[in-house]
């Protein structure tokens, strides 16, 4: 894998600042530091822009990009708010960038304030990685869709509870207790 280091999560810009576990072991959501930049593009792409406009988006949206793994620590409600957030701020790059604001355009590689040199600061980043097979593979097969609005590793006691719902007609009323067991990661 190129740059990745955990196959269930991978896309082009963490891939090119060493991996997924580099990004969130030094305490980045990406869904925060990365979910502007793809809703900029995307809104990009709906609303026609230019080129010109379009590298203004991406700017723009990495200039607000953020969110943090902190909630981990109490239990508070930001990483529900971090992809919202991160929505907002690419639809609103795009908005702004057609209306002729204009954003950085090394706003990945920048030595200061760059993604890179924000979030991959402390390990090594190849920004060609962001371009390896660009076209050809989309990273398709590596997106996962959440059937429900939580981590990914809750999905599937949830499965669980819902097929019991379904083959056994339980009920709250029916359950003393429920204990779940997750990997440590």
């Amino acid at each position: 894998m190129s740059g990745g280091d955990d196959p269930r999560v991978r896309n082009r810009t963490t891939d090119a600042g060493g991996g997924y576990s580099k990004h969130n072991s030094t305490g980045w959501h990406t869904t925060g530091t990365l979910g502007a930049y793809a809703a900029a593009v995307a809104t990009s792409k709906y609303l026609g822009l230019t080129q010109a406009q379009m590298v203004s988006a991406i700017g723009l949206s990495g200039s607000v990009a953020g969110g943090t793994w902190a909630f981990s620590r109490d239990g508070s409600m930001s990483k529900r708010f971090n992809p919202g957030n991160a929505a907002q701020s690419g639809i609103t790059a795009a908005y702004l960038a057609r209306e002729g604001f204009t954003g950085p355009r090394y706003v990945i590689e920048a030595e200061w304030g760059g993604y890179f040199s924000l979030y991959a600061f402390n390990h090594t980043y190849d920004l060609m990685t962001l371009f390896a097979d660009l076209g050809d593979d989309l990273r398709l097969g590596w997106t996962g869709i959440k059937p429900y609005a939580c981590c990914r590793g809750c999905h599937s006691a949830i499965d669980v509870i819902h097929q019991m719902r379904s083959e056994n007609q339980v009920t709250a009323d029916n359950i003393d207790a429920v204990l779940v067991t997750c990997s440590a990661s």
